[in-house]
């Protein structure tokens, strides 16, 4: 009887690994199929585990509260059960772990064998977005001007915009934008009809040249060398009491980089060769304000001049940097020639890169400069 019970015993084992071996064999529908038979040859051998743990409580029950003769009996049939479920819990924890191993393959890609990347990406085994045809690890994706942070999901660089980063945003055109220059390899006014050609006055034998260096990414800048090849307006411009200009200054060198009227009275901004400034706003005598370091790390510096009614303010990268009681009201300024890289009079040469003029018929809020230096627009 013994002899029977140990072989039934093994036979069970030898059905169930024998079982688990025809899965492997019989499972021809790829990693994904074997996932689904594997996970059912679990269940059936959780179930055989269970019904052996029944028996096992059941014959030791009955083995404690017996005094017959078959006691050792059930004390033999009770080891060779417990040796069998012993075997049949290594079966299930090997089933686990490759169940585990099988479901994280799956579950983070696609197709038969789970060796395809999820829709909207590619690049097996390294999978990453594709956004409007093209690898997040493209360089030319999003336009260039941005990320592929999800499937035909594109994180925009400022100040580019669109579904695809496609567009270059300028600035609103509120009723406060009176003129701006891009500088996008054209010299004309994208919001007025302020266009500047090179400066008559400086006997220009060359155009100033557009570069790629910007303050914003993919953005465009123009670039004077100090010689000769200002930009003016072809025709006079009003300068209303409240308004504001502003630019970028990129110049490790020197020259005035603005400037307004004609009268001997005067509005320029001048960069010393000393790498510091000097805004005028009168004649080329009394500076507003100096400083002699702005310029000394040769970075792009956002600068913003406020004309209010009752008062001057400079901002410099967002931040009022001075403020001054004194109106432009009081300077007696004529119309006259908006000159971009030098003097109206066609002297002190701007040497450096200057990109986004804006000339605004209003006087900036604080808010608004900030918004303006971080966005290019308010």
């Amino acid at each position: 009887m013994i002899q029977l019970l140990r072989f039934c015993a093994l036979l069970v084992v030898f059905l169930l690994l024998a079982n688990i071996t025809l899965t492997l064999h019989q499972t021809t529908g790829g990693l994904r199929d074997y996932l689904a038979s594997l996970q059912k040859e679990r269940d059936a051998v959780a179930c055989t585990k269970t019904k052996l743990e029944n028996t096992i409580n059941l014959l030791n029950s009955t083995f404690f509260t017996s005094n017959s003769s078959s006691a050792p009996s059930l004390k033999t049939i009770i080891d060779l059960r417990s040796k069998q479920l012993s075997k049949v819990a290594s079966a299930i924890a090997l089933l686990d772990a490759e169940i585990r191993v099988i479901n994280s393959q799956c579950s983070t890609y696609n197709g038969s064998d789970c060796n395809a990347c999820q829709d909207g990406f590619t690049n097996y085994p390294n999978c990453v977005p594709v956004c409007f045809g093209l690898a997040a690890n493209n360089a030319s994706v999003c336009s260039g001007h941005g990320s592929c942070i999800a499937p035909n999901n594109c994180t925009c660089t400022k100040p580019y915009i669109g579904a695809s980063c496609s567009s270059f945003f300028t600035a609103p055109m509120t009723p406060y934008l009176a003129h701006a220059y891009y500088f996008n390899n054209t010299f004309a006014d994208s919001v007025g009809s302020l266009h500047l050609v090179n400066n008559p006055n400086q006997g220009a034998s060359s155009n100033p040249v557009f570069s790629n260096d910007s303050p914003f990414p993919g953005g465009k800048s123009v670039y004077f060398d100090g010689k000769k090849n200002g930009l003016a307006s072809t025709v006079n411009v009003n300068l209303t009491v409240s308004n504001s200009f502003s630019l970028w200054l990129k110049s490790p060198y020197g020259g005035v980089a603005m400037a307004f009227s004609t009268n001997g009275n005067y509005i320029f901004f001048n960069v010393a060769s000393a790498k510091g400034f000097s805004f005028y706003d009168d004649k080329f005598t009394t500076p507003f304000v100096t400083d002699g370091t702005l310029f000394a790390t040769d970075v792009w510096r956002h600068l913003v001049f406020v004309f209010r009614t009752d008062g001057t303010d400079l901002y410099i990268d967002g931040s009022l940097y001075k403020t001054s009681a004194t109106s432009i009201a009081s300077k007696n300024l004529s119309d006259g020639k908006l000159t971009i890289g030098g003097h109206n009079a066609g002297t002190y040469y701007y040497t450096g890169y200057i990109a986004n003029v804006m000339i605004f018929t209003k006087a900036l809020t604080a808010p608004e400069v900030s918004s303006l230096t971080v966005n290019n627009y308010f």
